[in-house]
């Protein structure tokens, strides 16, 4: 039976997912885990912030304990033993804590610049959603051009064979033709093993593990803007609403609360406890045993802890470790900013591309209809013919992969800058 359930999984058809590009945004949001894992981060970020909060509370400590100790004198020959249970209650108030006043406020620091760093790691995944997406969208309008192309190509082999078998082609013609229906073939096969190679990224980041077959949505036609802010603008922006800058200056503030809590390092920590203990070679029979013995055996306390010898260490790393935050955001500060730059750069130069690869597709379409039309005369050859096909379907693929690379383009650079300035 499992043989046959495992014979049946195997031959059954792959499942088909039709998705447009929101959607697979949707999905992929939903199901990676590596989206997950960020999230994990993120509450492990609010995990630390309320165990911090809580340390200020009240902190109850049970303990119970039994014994059985020998005892022996070296000087004298005896030995005795004891056993008996120990219990013991205790409440501890922290009143003053520089260590836990400064993890309370880095905790809080690091619960929003937590929230900003999963935000800066969404929208990268997204992007890589959107550019794998249409990796495979111009996969797929390849791999039909291919197919159309391999069709004409055998059909023009066809008709060149007639032609030889009546002597009104010859030898080079007919070789011309296997080369080129040969190639369509050896094109065809390329575009097929990236189609999959696209969809098996894809499937990747939607989280999906088993054999899916994915249909795509074409990207609706978008009006995409031929003037952009300038760099200085742009720049601003970014430094204001990236939140992978906000999680870094939220990092060098965090940095700087704890070298001023360890400039206070050498204020004593102020605790204030009550303690109850009871101890016998018998458990009590009751209740008012535990509290009879709890009136010899308890009381209050106050205590003062000081850490002398790690103050001057734990001011240097502190001190150190304010430079090494400062320093990462200056270091992050400069590659946003060139990457606003080489964004901008991108779109103005995909922008125009892509009116270049409209202009050149309106002329291959032109000179195709209009070698269609002396072919029809008799003009000229299906070879010429072919070429001219050819030609276009080039320049429609030009033009697909130039709009595609536009809309990636804009997407990175509304990445770069933080905030949606392009739509």
């Amino acid at each position: 039976m499992n043989l046959f359930v495992a014979l049946f999984l195997f031959v059954q058809e792959p499942e088909t997912i039709r998705l447009n590009l929101e959607r697979a945004r949707e999905m992929a949001l939903r199901n990676s885990p590596e989206v997950a894992l960020y999230r994990e981060e993120k509450g492990s970020a609010r995990d630390r912030f309320f165990h911090s909060l809580f340390s200020f509370f009240p902190q109850p400590v049970l303990s119970a304990t039994y014994s059985d100790r020998d005892y022996a004198s070296f000087g004298e020959s005896w030995s005795s033993t004891q056993k008996g249970y120990s219990i013991g209650f205790q409440v501890e108030q922290t009143i003053f804590s520089s260590d836990k006043i400064t993890s309370f406020v880095n905790a809080g620091l690091g619960l929003r610049g937590a929230g900003e760093d999963f935000e800066s790691r969404k929208r990268e995944f997204l992007l890589r959603v959107d550019g794998a997406y249409l990796d495979l969208l111009l996969a797929d309008k390849v791999l039909e051009a291919r197919r159309k192309a391999l069709e004409r190509a055998l059909k023009n082999e066809e008709l060149i064979r007639l032609k030889f078998s009546l002597g009104s082609a010859d030898s080079l013609d007919l070789l011309n033709a296997l080369v080129s229906s040969g190639q369509a073939r050896l094109e065809l096969e390329r575009a097929e093993g990236q189609r999959k190679i696209r969809e098996r990224e894809l499937l990747t980041l939607l989280g999906l593990r088993r054999k899916y077959v994915l249909e795509l949505e074409d990207l609706p036609r978008y009006d995409f803007p031929e003037e952009v802010p300038e760099p200085e603008s742009l720049e601003a922006i970014s430094v204001r609403e990236r939140p992978d800058l906000r999680a870094l200056r939220r990092s060098y503030v965090s940095s700087k609360v704890s070298f001023f809590g360890s400039l206070l390092g050498f204020l004593p920590d102020v605790k204030f406890g009550w303690y109850w203990n009871y101890y016998d070679e018998k458990l009590p029979h009751g209740a008012g045993g535990f509290f009879d013995e709890a009136e010899r055996n308890s009381g209050y306390y106050a205590s003062l802890y000081f850490s002398l010898l790690d103050y001057p260490f734990s001011l240097k790393s502190s001190r150190r470790e304010m430079r090494r935050a400062s320093l990462s955001y200056r270091e992050r500060l400069l590659s946003a900013l060139s990457e606003v730059e080489k964004a901008r750069i991108d779109y103005l130069n995909s922008l125009r591309e892509y009116k270049l690869a409209i202009l050149l597709k309106e002329k291959a379409r032109r000179a195709m209809e209009l070698a269609r039309a002396q072919y029809e005369a008799g003009g000229i050859s299906t070879i010429e013919l072919f070429d001219a096909e050819s030609r276009y379907n080039e320049a429609l693929e030009n033009f697909l992969s130039s709009y595609y690379r536009l809309f990636l383009a804009k997407e990175k650079l509304n990445y770069a800058v933080g905030k949606e300035v392009v739509r």
